[in-house]
């Protein structure tokens, strides 16, 4: 969203005007990566809660997952600026943006790869297909 928000302004004009703060030029791009992290935890709480409270399902915090989700956090907000340095630089960001969203779908497993099932009591049981 924040790089969508990036090439619309830099289409119309306004994002020049925006630079002529006396602020150095990273305080605003800190700003719009903030807002655009409140509104996506925004969108994320309640694409969670409505389905969990619907379907009344409870999950049990863990004081093990706390740590790498502040590191899954941190590396969004990373990948988040470094889309939006490239919207600034690059002509061809939106193929760049598809690009990277489909590796990172592709390296994450959810395109194939291995299964895990569950067959003759062995949970857990690496199975790959073919």
């Amino acid at each position: 969203m924040m790089v969508a928000d990036l090439i619309e302004e830099k289409r119309a004009g306004t994002f020049a005007q925006a630079q002529m703060t006396p602020a150095p030029p990273w305080l605003p791009m800190l700003g719009r990566l903030i807002t655009a992290s409140v509104f996506g935890l925004a969108v994320a709480a309640v694409a969670s809660l409505v389905p969990m409270l619907v379907a009344g399902i409870t999950i049990p915090p863990r004081w093990a997952a706390l740590l790498p989700a502040l590191l899954l956090g941190i590396n969004v907000l990373a990948f988040t600026f470094l889309l939006a340095a490239l919207a600034l630089v690059s002509p061809m960001i939106g193929a760049l943006q598809s690009l990277f969203t489909s590796l990172v779908l592709l390296l994450n497993g959810r395109h194939g790869g291995a299964d895990l099932h569950s067959r003759a009591g062995q949970p857990g049981v690496l199975e790959l297909p073919g």
